[in-house]
């Protein structure tokens, strides 16, 4: 059997989620072959792409990169194998983890600003920061949008933007810019991502000892019971109370923010 790609982020910023990769291998005795280093935001197409090659394979990458992902494709078939809380000792993170904000100039707010903005986004959330600045624009503001892969606070200094939302680690270099923080759009742990069945079925429970498959199987009959307890009064309440149900459990689940008008789907969206 082929032992298991491990794809995991090369950028600086994601350099525990080696640590994490192999802290979880070792913990379900799985085997691995190599670690492939991609950028953060490319750890799901790279893993979806081999799985899709009959190659095993599993990602770890940032939270909000792999949300990102799961927006732009909505039919992937990855899963959230496992969330790991976001530690890092190396520096003193303004939230405790990654960030990704909405920044504006210091000692404003945003309520103080012109309704028609210039706002400049990191490219690699282009869709987490969509559904964000949807629900701003239906409180009359209206936005230009401009989308850059890095440096997004010098368009801040050079005048060339009025807003940025871009990820907040530190703090300092907002800081620096001008910047404070007007809102928190999606906090960041580390997510392992792939295939549940793949990764369980050919490594896990092959590598058991007699009798403990049998166990695990029960328990995994077991949990599915207990989601059909939890699942079954969400659908009650979004059958009771429609929208207001659904935005609800959006902004509970995925930490994003809706309102009526955006749950609608354009004939271009689609």
């Amino acid at each position: 059997m082929d032992k298991l790609i491990c794809v995991i982020p090369k950028n600086a910023r994601l350099k525990l989620c080696r640590q994490i990769s192999l802290n979880w291998l070792k913990e379900n005795k799985i085997s691995y072959s190599e670690f492939l280093e991609v950028r953060g935001e490319d750890v799901p197409l790279f893993v979806e792409k081999l799985i899709k090659e009959g190659k095993n394979a599993v990602g770890v990458t940032g939270e909000d990169l792999f949300k990102e992902w799961q927006l732009q494709n909505p039919s992937s078939n990855l899963f959230l194998i496992k969330k790991e809380e976001w530690k890092d000792s190396t520096s003193v993170q303004l939230f405790g983890k990654p960030t990704l904000c909405l920044l504006g100039p210091k000692n404003k707010k945003l309520e103080d600003l012109n309704k028609n903005l210039r706002v400049c986004i990191s490219s690699k959330y282009k869709n987490l920061a969509k559904h964000y600045l949807n629900n701003l624009e239906t409180k009359g503001f209206k936005f230009e949008k401009i989308y850059v892969a890095g440096s997004a606070e010098e368009t801040f200094i050079k005048g060339l933007a009025d807003l940025v939302v871009d990820i907040v680690y530190t703090g300092e270099s907002s800081k620096n810019a001008g910047l404070e923080v007007y809102d928190e759009i999606f906090s960041s742990n580390v997510v392992i991502i792939g295939k549940t069945e793949n990764i369980i079925n050919k490594f896990y429970l092959e590598n058991l000892a007699p009798g403990q498959k049998e166990k695990i199987l029960k328990r995994y009959r077991f949990k599915l019971e207990n989601v059909k307890k939890q699942i079954e009064p969400l659908i009650k309440d979004v059958k009771l109370r429609g929208d207001d149900a659904i935005i609800e459990l959006i902004k509970k689940f995925d930490n994003i923010s809706l309102t009526r008008a955006q749950l609608k789907v354009s004939k271009e969206e689609i």
